[in-house]
């Protein structure tokens, strides 16, 4: 049996940047689609927090995608961007251009690494 890592999060303030890494039960073509299809509104957020509406992805280089929900204050916003980099069940790279405190954009990484036939590595760096 192959022992499970617990998801551990660093953040660099000075930097600007966030590193996380969560082990999932789940192969690594499963992840990449949890990320990559309009699935991901059934997990992306939470009722405390915000929740997605609706959400669209081209998936290709130069491809937009696009996420619009609602906070928890009933406050709607919309997050979105352009595919960077793809090469499935890998690698997903994009922009995130957020429209809240006046907008800006970063760049998410997500990396994904078998564990073996049915667990996976999800590292995301933004």
């Amino acid at each position: 049996m192959t022992r499970r890592s617990a998801a551990r999060a660093v953040a660099d303030v000075t930097a600007g940047s966030l590193v996380a890494t969560v082990d999932i039960e789940a192969a690594p073509e499963r992840v990449f689609t949890a990320l990559t299809t309009p699935e991901v509104a059934r997990w992306w957020g939470s009722a405390e927090t915000y929740r997605i509406d609706r959400w669209r992805m081209d998936l290709r280089p130069g491809g937009e995608w696009r996420s619009e929900g609602t906070g928890a204050d009933g406050h709607q916003f919309s997050v979105g961007g352009t595919v960077l980099e793809v090469s499935p069940p890998w690698l997903l790279v994009h922009s995130w251009t957020y429209d809240w405190e006046g907008g800006g954009t970063t760049t998410v990484r997500y990396e994904i690494e078998p564990l073996g036939p049915s667990a996976a590595r999800l590292t995301v760096t933004q």
